[in-house]
């Protein structure tokens, strides 16, 4: 059989991501191949990940048995490869690779006791999304936690919203670390009931998702979830649990809210220029508005100096008494970086949460008690 070496290429790049060095099953470490008659399927596992490529095949051939090659070996060989196309041929040694003047021969094994990686999820659910949408809100996987420990909030809630008279529904990603929260909502169709995918299941999917074109299908079944892209399968075990309810965490705009209309990417300059004088851990910068000049002051101190600066604010809503207190400059800072609008509003009331707001999105910051 026959491939084009830079599909192939990309695609063993991509499963470096999931096909493992060490794993107590052997057989993970290998490289799944199936030939089909117009393609050439390649996939891997970790048990947690499953993710399957399709690649053209150049030449006339039928379905034949699948078999395994030693991932790593092969995948450093391929990665220094030419832009010929590459054969493979079963000999009676292994697996013989032709692609140019060079022929090199690999050890292969039966598939048969393979995980089935295309195996039915049994669906009871599908979300469609634009691929270069859902890669942007997958973006979200920031506010999420990265420690073991803290189980369903190491993960991105999916929920459909409901639609709008006459307009398509929302899809909204939720993540939150119990210190900070964040979601955003883009267009979608289908119906799926609220699930929760792990970050580094996010992280793959964001990576397949790239910038490509067309659209994405996500497939709810049973504790997994499958997504089909242009050239690839692939499914993920989700987390078990119910996600908070984060609507709790999020500020109601009322009376005893101050509302300003910040420009983000000013509040962020001043931010980072602010951050090599922030205290320890929390990384503390202090907030003090001035409603009759309209400003945002901003400061902080540590044991090697101080700093203050300030940035021209709206003040679309007033309260006196709702004091800005401290934040973690980081997390303010990281949320920005992740909001599009040049203008947010930002929510304070005294030591209850804080939140960035634009069209699609929230981002909340818990402030310090220190």
């Amino acid at each position: 059989m026959q491939v084009p070496s830079k599909p192939l290429q990309n695609a063993v790049q991509a499963l470096g991501r999931v096909i493992r060095p060490r794993q107590s099953n052997p057989l993970l470490t290998h490289l799944w191949v199936q030939p089909r008659a117009e393609k050439v399927l390649v996939g891997g596992t970790d048990g947690e990940h499953d993710l399957v490529f399709s690649l053209p095949r150049l030449d006339l051939g039928g379905d034949e048995a699948a078999f395994c090659l030693p991932f790593a070996t092969f995948g450093q060989f391929l990665a220094n490869l030419g832009p010929d196309a590459i054969d493979l041929s079963r000999a009676s040694e292994g697996l013989e690779v032709r692609s140019g003047k060079i022929r090199a021969t690999f050890s292969l094994i039966g598939a048969e006791d393979y995980p089935d990686l295309l195996e039915p999820i049994d669906p009871r659910g599908e979300l469609r999304v634009q691929a270069a949408r859902l890669a942007e809100l997958l973006e979200v996987e920031y506010a999420a936690s990265r420690e073991a420990y803290r189980g369903i909030f190491q993960g991105i809630q999916f929920e459909v919203r409901p639609a709008a008279p006459g307009g398509p529904a929302r899809l909204r990603l939720v993540a939150s670390d119990g210190y900070r929260l964040a979601y955003v909502e883009g267009e979608a169709s289908g119906e799926a009931a609220p699930f929760v995918l792990p970050y580094r299941s996010s992280t793959l999917l964001k990576g397949l998702l790239g910038k490509g074109e067309g659209e994405a299908r996500l497939e709810l079944g049973r504790g997994k979830v499958r997504a089909h892209g242009k050239d690839y399968t692939a499914t993920f075990k989700l987390l078990e649990g119910e996600f908070p309810d984060y609507h709790r965490i999020i500020p109601a705009r009322g009376a005893a809210t101050t509302v300003l209309e910040v420009p983000r990417a000013e509040l962020m300059a001043v931010i980072r220029r602010l951050m090599p004088l922030a205290e320890g851990l929390y990384r503390r910068l202090d907030f003090q508005l001035n409603p009759e000049e309209n400003t945002l002051v901003i400061s902080c101190r540590n044991e090697y100096g101080q700093g203050v600066d300030q940035i021209a604010v709206t003040v679309a809503q007033l309260n006196p008494e709702a004091t800005l207190a401290p934040m973690n400059g980081e997390y303010v800072l990281e949320a920005l970086a992740h909001l599009g609008a040049d203008t947010l509003e930002w929510e304070w009331n005294g030591l209850a949460p804080s939140a960035l707001r634009e069209a699609s999105a929230v981002a909340v910051v818990v402030p310090l008690r220190v």
